[in-house]
């Protein structure tokens, strides 16, 4: 019956496992639909244009910014979220994409601002200037 012990078993059994996050150093990384909603405008592009741009990403932004290859259907791609927004800086200098605005990014998304603390050490290390 449905509400013997064996049939939830059997229900947990049969059902896939869920996907644990994936962490380092206690951050979650971030998966492409999220990390393009924290982007929205950042570099020029929009929220749609970086879902698509992080989903199929080229060159530039893979690397140490992606944590985790991504399977179409299956799971998005996983980013480390500091070196994206550094890469996204170096390669797309339109004036707004800066150090000032990155951390702004870091600070007013629930979805980065645990990556504040990380963000601010490696932009001194990075920008000392800045």
């Amino acid at each position: 019956t449905e509400n013997s012990p064996n049939a939830a078993l059997s229900t947990e059994v049969n059902s896939p496992a869920p996907e644990l996050p994936l962490v380092t150093n206690d951050l979650v990384w971030v998966p492409t639909p999220v990390m393009a909603r924290c982007l929205g405008d950042f570099g020029g592009w929009s929220t749609e244009t970086w879902r698509r741009k992080l989903s199929d990403p080229p060159k530039w932004m893979r690397g140490d910014s992606r944590l985790r290859r991504g399977a179409q259907g299956v799971r998005a791609n996983a980013w480390q979220p500091v070196f994206l927004i550094d890469v996204i800086i170096q390669r797309r200098p339109d004036g707004k994409t800066n150090v000032d605005s990155a951390r702004r990014r870091f600070s007013n998304s629930a979805s980065l601002k645990p990556w504040l603390d990380a963000w601010d050490e490696h932009s001194a290390l990075m920008y000392p200037s800045s």
